[in-house]
């Protein structure tokens, strides 16, 4: 082999040792990137858990609101429970048809 077979030899050997090393930094990026999204998936899991008992909770207390009573407005409240209880049992004819 001449000398600048050698020279070439080393380089290609040095290039790929480089090669070697970046793909093994790239791997341990990469595993570290999927744990962080694998936490952060989770981390949304529970957030939309925590909305949507939340939600449920603003529906209820929505519900609560309306048939609250106070000695105000008693007669308003009346006429809300009439006007609820008109159109329930119009849905309930409705699906006696």
């Amino acid at each position: 082999m001449t000398p600048d077979d050698e020279k070439t030899i080393q380089m290609f050997e040095s290039r790929v040792r480089q090669l070697m090393q970046v793909y093994s930094r790239l791997k341990l990026e990469n595993e570290q990137l999927t744990d962080k999204v694998a936490s952060l998936e989770a981390k949304l899991g529970d957030a939309e858990e925590e909305i949507a008992k939340r939600e449920k909770a603003y529906s209820l207390l929505k519900s609560a609101r309306i048939l609250e009573v106070s000695g105000d407005d008693v007669k308003e409240t009346r006429a809300r429970l009439s006007r609820l209880i008109r159109e329930v049992d119009k849905c309930i004819s409705l699906l006696n048809v």
